[in-house]
């Protein structure tokens, strides 16, 4: 739930968020007090995909457009774009106002962090045909 809620978050153009993984019994509140501290994540490297992935991606300047996609999407104008999408194999783009042929890569959320190299995506509506299901983010261009 919190990496998706990580994603989500960025992907609405950014909030602000307290996150923890707190290790209580479900019956907390009718046990003695416990300690609110957030112990380590058990997929951390998931979290650290996120956070790989928006390093010097995030811009001020992102709007969201999700009218282009079949997913979620942030852009810069019609040069910089980030898609989303969860449980998917594939992602629908339309890129046909992009000012030219941008650089494209992609990652797998639910993985450690490592770019998938899609070569240059044309001006035009475009598929991300993804090698198997999961939670996928596409970069198009450079911020």
């Amino acid at each position: 739930m919190t990496r998706r809620g990580m994603w989500h978050s960025t992907l609405a153009g950014g909030a602000a968020n307290i996150w923890g993984h707190l290790n209580r019994p479900t019956d907390h509140l009718l046990s003695a007090p416990q300690s609110d501290a957030s112990i380590t994540y058990p997929n951390k490297k998931q979290l650290l995909t996120w956070s790989g992935f928006w390093k010097n991606r995030f811009k001020k300047e992102m709007v969201r457009d999700n009218s282009i996609t079949d997913g979620m999407c942030l852009r810069v104008a019609n040069s910089f774009y980030v898609f989303y999408k969860e449980d998917c194999s594939s992602i629908e783009m339309d890129l046909s106002k992009m000012d030219g042929p941008h650089r494209a890569i992609a990652v797998d959320a639910k993985k450690a962090y490592q770019e998938i190299r899609l070569g240059n995506f044309e001006s035009a509506n475009q598929v991300f045909s993804a090698p198997y299901e999961s939670d996928w983010a596409l970069a198009v261009g450079t911020p």
